[in-house]
């Protein structure tokens, strides 16, 4: 079967700077297609879509992934 993209989501609170969330997520999902294909499963990701999402006075503002304007 050919790879689908599955989309994870997680909330995380603190007052990192959302770049540098940005890479720990990165190599947090590193981690996770490596640990998909211990369990023998083809896996792989984008950085280009990862993203944070985050608030800065009161404005919605996003890290990362594909912009779209």
């Amino acid at each position: 079967m050919e790879s689908q993209p599955q989309i994870i989501t997680i909330i995380v609170y603190s007052d990192i700077d959302p770049s540098q969330l940005l890479e720990i997520a990165n190599e947090a999902a590193e981690r996770i297609a490596e640990e998909i294909e211990t369990c023998g499963e083809d896996a792989h990701f984008l950085p280009e879509e990862t993203s944070v999402e985050y608030t800065d006075n009161g404005a919605k503002e996003i890290v990362g992934g594909h912009q779209h304007v």
